[in-house]
This record gives structure tokens, C-alpha cells and sequence, in this order.
């Protein structure tokens, strides 16, 4: 699977991008209900190749400082990628999750400290 990233204002050193590889569970106590867990297996391949992608110029370009990357990655069929992009220590982005269909329109609870936002 291809991951295209732009990631605005980022700087080497300082920016942050986490992501981790869930699959959907079907719960055996409920019929059709799923659950995400966690695949730790795909999590690393994923951090592995997103660190590939940095070191490798072919994969990576700062453009109007905007990283533009591409990650790849072999995963599963139902593997979706959860992720979050911190430009700075003190910027907070929210989390997101792609899929194989693309960004989940599905909305994420974000607190900053405390408190709902």
C-alpha cells in the first residue's frame, strides 16, 4: 500500500508523524459489530518504512515548506492506518484514519489537556 503525505511547516528534527495499523475485529458477543485492534507486526513495518521514506530522497521532497512523502508499506487487506502529525511541540493536529478507500469521514474526539474541544 502507497501513503501520500503533505505536511505543512514541517522541520526536520522538530515535526512529528505517529501512526499505527489497526484491524477491524468482529465481536463475537455482538453479531456485526467490530472492533479496531491493534496489528503491532503492521504498526512496525509501518514506522519502518515511514523512516525509509524520510531517509531516502527519491521518497521525500520539502516544497514550499511542506513535506511531501511517500510511504510504502505491505499490509493486510482490512489494515487501516491511524495517524497524527505534530509540526511543533506546541501544534497539536487531530487524528486521522485512512483506509484503502481513503480518509475515514468517521469523527475522533480531540481534548487538548484537559478539556473537549
Amino acid at each position: 500500500m502507497t501513503y501520500q503525505f503533505v505536511l505543512p511547516a514541517y522541520v526536520k528534527g522538530v515535526s512529528e508523524i505517529v501512526g499505527s495499523i489497526q484491524k477491524r475485529k468482529l465481536e463475537m458477543i455482538q453479531p456485526n459489530q467490530y472492533s479496531m485492534q491493534l496489528d503491532e507486526s503492521a504498526t512496525k513495518a509501518f514506522a519502518d518504512a515511514l523512516q525509509h521514506a524520510l531517509a531516502d530522497p527519491a521518497k521525500h521532497k520539502l516544497e514550499n515548506a511542506s513535506l511531501h512523502l511517500t510511504v510504502e508499506v505491505e499490509l493486510e487487506n482490512n489494515a487501516n492506518l491511524y495517524w497524527y502529525y505534530q509540526p511543533r511541540p506546541d501544534v497539536i493536529a487531530p487524528k486521522r484514519m485512512l483506509t484503502q478507500n481513503g480518509l475515514a469521514k468517521q469523527a475522533f474526539i480531540v481534548l487538548k489537556d484537559d478539556e473537549l474541544l
